[in-house]
């Protein structure tokens, strides 16, 4: 069973008799959270905000969401966004200026995993492949000490991209 029924087993979201039913009709584990969700046991939104719960509580990894192709990725990271309060962009929908990378020392780029994609005369917009390790990691407060000395602010987003857009972030 996929980490996610069984945690929504765990604390009763779902039940066992459920997924018995389910699998003696002939439903693959690996379908289990789908089917439940088709056949109205949990909704397709419920799902999405426990994972996001999950994720923000550091239980699940932010690329869990790759292992349900019936919850729609943007969805859950434009929900995650608007639980950390942060815009949210698609990368592969803006042209990126990476000269804006010089702006920031590239050891603090790489660490935080992240990349300036957009500056006015106030901030800079950087996005972090994982906003929550940013915070956690205390990336974030560098990176805001560093653009401060040049008088900006920093203005971080959640990102979605494919992964030859994405590229840029996790390949430092």
């Amino acid at each position: 069973m996929d980490r996610v029924t069984q945690d929504l087993l765990e604390k009763k979201h779902i039940s066992q008799t459920q997924i018995d039913r389910l699998l003696k009709v002939g439903v693959k584990e690996e379908n289990l959270l789908e089917t439940l969700t088709k056949v109205g046991a949990v909704s397709v939104n419920f799902v999405k905000r426990f994972i996001v719960e999950q994720i923000r509580s550091g239980r699940y990894d932010l690329h869990i969401i790759k292992q349900y192709p019936f919850l729609s990725e943007r969805a859950v990271l434009e929900y995650l966004a608007e639980v950390l309060e942060v815009p949210f962009i698609d990368l592969d929908s803006i042209d990126m200026d990476y000269r804006l990378a010089e702006r920031a020392p590239l050891s603090v780029l790489q660490r935080s995993k992240a990349l300036p994609v957009a500056e006015n005369d106030m901030s800079i917009t950087v996005a972090f492949a994982d906003p929550l390790a940013s915070e956690i990691e205390g990336w974030r407060a560098e990176m805001e000490s560093v653009l401060a000395a040049e008088g900006l602010a920093l203005a971080p987003v959640a990102v979605r991209c494919s992964p030859v857009g994405c590229g840029s972030l996790r390949g430092w």
